[in-house]
């Protein structure tokens, strides 16, 4: 245990910084946004899960509005097929994502859908790896007609996109979509006292024209990668380190945390979890959560700092998943008793 554990913290410090793609704090309740092989990576049939941020900014001499960023995520996924071994298995998934300012100001928005394959290793099948391709379509857009911004930076004046003819409509000035695709893999390690997932995903596969108008604006090849574990630290407390490292082009985020979690009592399933995390450069992290029997719920707030602390004011998420387990009934043989036994 004591090599797994310095294999992972190893991993946390040969990191670098930056800054962002969509992301979350409770990045382990939004599997579908890491890595396509996440889809089907838990015991059960089907899964249903959501995560919401609220982002929260400060009004400046370049802004008018506090309001605040919402970020939300819904997804489902099930294990629907064996695969062409015994221990394989395939799963399917769905994910819906906004990115949005609450004066409709920005927007974005992602429609995802993925396919994972799971190959399982080993005498007992404890260990699996799993490759998932996800494809998607991404709607980006501009609104609010009053919308500002400087087009003379020398001579500091101001014009609104009505006044360069990009509105399209009375209520939408802006609008641009355009296709993605994202091909992941994951290995994971199951015992009895530690469980182990490191993976990697390659994102904007497809990388083309993201832009919301005249302007051309290609999307670059990125890459998330993540690692995570939990160790047993007695019959009833939990280690859970977690780390994810994004890039997208010029932009790097790294999210590194702690958790632990602390069963209450050993003859029923309710884990308390809790920890803290830390954004490099951004935020340090307060985590807490819970899981009980197929549930799994979690609460994070940023506590800002770096750079973004004059531009940003707290941030909290709530993200919650439920695993649905359908058993199959077994086919038994009638047997015919003899009267004379």
């Amino acid at each position: 245990m004591l090599k797994r554990i310095t294999f992972f913290l190893s991993i946390i410090w040969g990191l670098n910084l930056g800054a962002q793609d969509l992301h979350f704090t409770l990045f382990d309740l939004a599997p579908h946004n890491v890595n396509p092989a996440l889809v089907g990576s838990y015991e059960g049939t089907f899964r249903v899960g959501g995560i919401v941020r609220d982002q929260y900014f400060k009004s400046n001499e370049l802004s008018s509005s506090s309001q605040p960023y919402l970020t939300a995520s819904i997804y489902a996924d099930g294990n629907v097929l064996r695969g062409f071994r015994k221990k394989d298995w395939i799963a399917v998934g769905l994910n819906f994502a906004q990115d949005l300012e609450r004066n409709s100001v920005y927007q974005n928005r992602f429609q995802n859908l993925s396919l994972a394959y799971h190959f399982g290793l080993g005498k007992k099948g404890n260990s699996v790896f799993t490759l998932g391709a996800q494809y998607g379509l991404f709607n980006r857009a501009l609104k609010d007609e009053n919308l500002e911004f400087f087009a003379d930076v020398k001579n500091g004046t101001e014009t609104s996109l009505s006044q360069l003819g990009l509105m399209t409509d009375q209520d939408m000035l802006a609008t641009g979509s355009y296709p993605d695709l994202a091909i992941g893999a994951v290995f994971a390690n199951y015992s009895k006292k530690t469980d182990f997932k490191i993976g990697l995903n390659i994102t904007h596969i497809l990388t083309g024209d993201q832009s919301v108008a005249t302007a051309r604006d290609d999307k670059s090849i990125g890459f998330i990668g993540f690692a995570e574990m939990r160790a047993s630290m007695g019959n009833q407390l939990n280690f859970r380190p977690a780390i994810i490292f994004q890039k997208d082009g010029l932009f790097t985020n790294i999210n590194a945390q702690a958790k632990f979690g602390y069963q209450l009592n050993p003859k029923k399933p309710l884990v308390l979890n809790g920890g803290l995390g830390y954004r490099f450069g951004e935020a340090l992290q307060i985590l807490f959560g819970v899981d009980y029997k197929n549930i799994r719920a979690g609460f994070g707030y940023d506590l800002v700092a770096g750079g973004v602390r004059d531009a940003a004011h707290e941030t909290f998420e709530v993200g919650i998943s439920y695993i649905f387990q359908i058993a199959k009934k077994p086919a038994l043989k009638p047997v015919i008793f003899c009267p004379k036994l």
